[in-house]
């Protein structure tokens, strides 16, 4: 699990939140936890919100990246 003594790594940052949850379903269905740590500002675009980020543990991100980019090169 992701928590305050773990160290972790951002892999994907994305505008939405329904982005964000693809994703996040993608690195679970091959077997990486991850998390999503951000807001939607009045549904504003990333540039101005600062959109969503997806943070797996360390150890994993490496991995993690490749499923991303596998599923969207």
């Amino acid at each position: 699990m992701i928590g305050k003594d773990s160290e972790s790594a951002v892999v994907a940052s994305v505008a939405t939140q329904q982005e964000a949850e693809f994703l996040k379903n993608l690195l679970e269905a091959n077997g990486v936890k991850s998390v999503i740590s951000g807001d939607d500002y009045a549904g504003l675009p990333l540039m101005t919100s600062g959109g969503f980020h997806l943070l797996v543990l360390e150890e994993v991100a490496a991995y993690a990246k490749e499923v991303l980019e596998e599923a969207h090169p």
